[in-house]
């Protein structure tokens, strides 16, 4: 069993067989309470994050991200889901589903 005497997250690798730590993870910063679309606007590790008035529906737009091509706005319903699409996509280059 592993015990880790840090408080942060540990995952354990089976390819390696080494516990890591897990990178260190940006935060949503809040640019304006009030974006175009209602609700606040954020920056997350280089990516322009927006909400609708509600929070029930989030827009991205990041350079480089399938799909943010010619300015193109990436949807998703859930916030947390909006991150981890940026966080894989930065650090492993892999687009995640956003459905």
């Amino acid at each position: 069993m592993l015990v880790a005497e840090r408080k942060s997250y540990f995952w354990w690798s089976a390819e390696t067989a080494v516990v890591t730590t897990a990178p260190q993870r940006a935060d949503l910063v809040v640019l304006t309470d009030k974006s175009d679309r209602g609700g606040p606007c954020y920056e997350y590790r280089g990516a322009d994050v927006r909400s609708n008035a509600s929070a029930t529906r989030h827009w991205f737009f990041l350079a480089g991200f399938p799909g943010c091509e010619a300015g193109t706005w990436r949807e998703a319903w859930h916030l947390p889901l909006v991150v981890a699409a940026i966080d894989a996509w930065l650090d492993t280059g892999e687009a995640v589903s956003l459905s």
